[in-house]
């Protein structure tokens, strides 16, 4: 009974060990890319070019939704997955007040099923909100319009999950494509990441993007280690 004793008080400590170094280093991760940002805002601002500041702009905005992930999982007892409700709420509130167009008119309404996701899937996904939510703040919303933009994501019931953002602005305009590219080749890579699949719908009444990819199974972690 002694020996089982002090091997239950040895695993113990290393699970608390393995779980103070797994903030230690979400913590240490956020700090570095925070680092990033703040030097790519310092870059930002020797640029005269309008579009080559907001490229720059657009690099924070990914490092940010990168950083937020880490943060959360700092904050969070389980430092191995991300909440996803609390976690795409928050984004989307910062994409918005960052906007360059008046917040007051955009809505964004989040219907997220309270999951709890892997880091390795938070991640993409998380970067692709924020190209496709960045996206509908930039193009869908006009000067006499109020621009409503919608994001869900919830079980299918098939063992997969449904990402899903749509906004009541006009379609997606040939200049708008030739300029978010780079976004729309970013969200291929994510889906791919995902082993998802995408399907777009355009139209003068709005834009929609589904992406439907496997849920992958988070590790089991009990706060009480």
């Amino acid at each position: 009974l002694l020996r089982l004793h002090r091997s239950e008080a040895a695993l113990r400590a290393s699970l608390a060990e393995r779980n103070l170094l797994l903030r230690e280093i979400n913590h240490r991760i956020k700090n570095s890319l925070q680092l990033v940002t703040s030097i790519l805002n310092l870059q930002s601002q020797e640029f005269a070019d309008p579009q080559a500041r907001q490229h720059f702009q657009q690099a924070v905005s990914r490092v940010m939704a990168i950083a937020s992930v880490h943060e959360r999982l700092y904050q969070d007892e389980d430092p191995l997955t991300v909440g996803m409700d609390e976690y795409i709420a928050g984004l989307c509130a910062g994409l918005t007040n960052a906007n360059i167009m008046d917040p007051r008119r955009t809505r964004i309404d989040v219907e997220i099923e309270p999951l709890r996701l892997p880091t390795e899937v938070a991640v993409p996904i998380a970067l692709i909100v924020n190209e496709l939510v960045t996206n509908s703040l930039k193009y869908a919303q006009t000067s006499d319009t109020h621009n409503i933009i919608k994001i869900s994501l919830a079980r299918t019931g098939e063992g997969e999950l449904r990402l899903c953002t749509s906004d009541n602005g006009s379609g997606i305009p040939a200049e708008a494509k030739e300029q978010s590219g780079l976004g729309r080749r970013l969200v291929s890579t994510f889906v791919r990441q995902l082993s998802g699949r995408i399907e777009t719908r355009s139209s003068p009444s709005g834009y929609e993007v589904i992406i439907v990819f496997p849920e992958q199974p988070a590790s089991t972690w009990r706060p009480e280690s």
